[in-house]
């Protein structure tokens, strides 16, 4: 028997609501319970701690370096220029789509899925490294190699120069978009192609051209796009996952397809050839 009063009803009613959260809304653990305003903030301010205790020391650092090792970084920081990626990924969505109009002994939808990689790889470089450098021209933030007295949190907003355009670096961006897109459409080399990205991406502060809040924030930037954009392919029914064996036989059918058609031209251009000048009878 319930007394008035009794709280067990109010009880009753809260268990449905209780029972929908896996913990506190606050907790770190649970981050799609927060408001973007709120990760925006958090991500802004962990930004400038991150700016404000460790760009001048790894700064400090990257001038101690020997200048073989500079040279090194310099070949390892080539894997965030977007031409690698955006160049190969084109020449492979066309080497597919070849491929697609041939008679294949090819899985139909490996191929779909070979495409849909691709797709996400191209477009989620093009589309994170448009939306890092629109932003950091605008932000405006000088680059440690600009000045040897350049502070730290030294702005020109929308300066449009590329001596203050630091924040966020772009080969941050589009290193860790490309490693993160390779991973989720290769998971079983996806610690490979992450630690290469993040390398590369850490590389930029190390060569004194960026700060190293700029690489983070790169980082961050470049793995959100692209996670993003895998979820919404996944929701829109594609899967942009390579499956093993499938990118090699995509190559060799087009290698042997490729060689027949240049077969077939050349002897096509040898026959025209030889039927418009006949051999002289010289006897």
């Amino acid at each position: 028997m319930k007394h008035v009063g009794s709280n067990d009803g109010l009880q009753d009613r809260a268990e449905p609501v209780a029972a929908g959260l896996t913990g506190p809304v606050w907790l770190p653990g649970n981050p799609a319970a927060q408001s973007r305003t709120s990760i925006l903030v958090a991500l802004t301010l962990g930004m400038l701690l991150v700016a404000v205790i460790a760009d001048a020391p790894i700064r400090a650092l990257a001038q101690s370096l020997d200048p073989s090792l500079k040279i090194t970084l310099r070949y390892v920081t080539g894997f965030g220029n977007s031409a690698w990626p955006l160049g190969i990924g084109l020449a492979l969505l066309g080497v597919v789509w070849f491929v697609r109009r041939q008679t294949t002994p090819i899985n139909p939808a490996n191929l779909q899925s070979l495409r849909s990689a691709l797709i996400l790889l191209v477009a989620s470089v093009a589309l994170s490294g448009f939306l890092a450098s629109l932003s950091k021209h605008i932000i405006g933030r000088i680059r440690p190699s600009t000045d040897a007295d350049a502070q730290v949190l030294e702005f020109w907003f929308m300066a449009f120069k590329s001596g203050w355009a630091a924040f966020p670096s772009g080969h941050a961006t589009t290193a860790t978009a490309a490693a993160m897109a390779l991973a989720l459409c290769f998971p079983r080399h996806a610690w490979a192609f992450l630690s290469i990205g993040v390398t590369a991406s850490l590389s930029r502060a190390l060569l004194e051209v960026h700060w190293f809040s700029d690489c983070l924030a790169g980082v961050v930037l470049g793995a959100w796009f692209t996670v993003v954009m895998h979820r919404r392919m996944v929701a829109r029914g594609h899967l942009p996952q390579v499956a093993p064996g499938t990118l090699g036989l995509v190559l060799t059918q087009a290698a042997v397809e490729f060689s027949r058609i240049a077969a077939v031209a050349a002897t096509t251009i040898w026959t025209r050839a030889t039927h418009r000048n006949p051999p002289v009878d010289r006897r």
